[in-house]
């Protein structure tokens, strides 16, 4: 499966999810991140599409939240609106599942097990954008909450 394709229905269909949200995209996009922010009260909450550097049909999102000010980073100071998900003091991955690995990130490729149960070694690219949506209620509610759920991976 091509990962174009996948790209095509994220774009497609999950961006403009986000942007009913009040998230903003950010231009100009590389082939591998694409950042969306919204500033919430005095909070800056940004995330940022990363797509495999391989080409791969795979992505996750990695999200921060900051004050909505320019911040002091390792002795210079960030404005605020080059803030991304790596300046942030708060950050983490939204992931098909929580660890480490490419295995955890969205994507069409199905764990060994469910590919053995299913006989089919691809979930659609539709579903995949399913899974996402889901999981994008998780971040929101860490957003407002901080609680972490099971597809969220605080990294610090």
């Amino acid at each position: 499966m091509a990962a174009s394709e996948l790209r095509k229905i994220i774009q497609a269909q999950f961006h403009p999810f986000v942007e009913s949200r009040g998230f903003r995209k950010e231009r100009p996009a590389s082939a591998t991140f694409t950042e969306f922010r919204r500033v919430v009260g005095d909070r800056l909450q940004v995330f940022d599409v990363q797509w495999d550097k391989y080409q791969r049909p795979r992505f996750v999102l990695n999200f921060g939240e900051s004050p909505a000010a320019d911040l002091l980073l390792h002795g210079r100071v960030v404005p605020l609106a080059q803030i991304g998900p790596p300046e942030c003091p708060l950050q983490g991955r939204l992931q098909r599942r929580r660890g480490g690995s490419l295995g955890c990130w969205f994507g069409t490729r199905k764990p060994l097990a469910r590919a053995l149960l299913t006989a089919s070694l691809h979930y659609p690219p539709q579903e995949v954008l399913v899974s996402l949506t889901t999981a994008f209620q998780e971040l929101e509610e860490w957003w407002l909450t901080k609680q972490v759920g099971p597809h969220i991976q605080i990294l610090r």
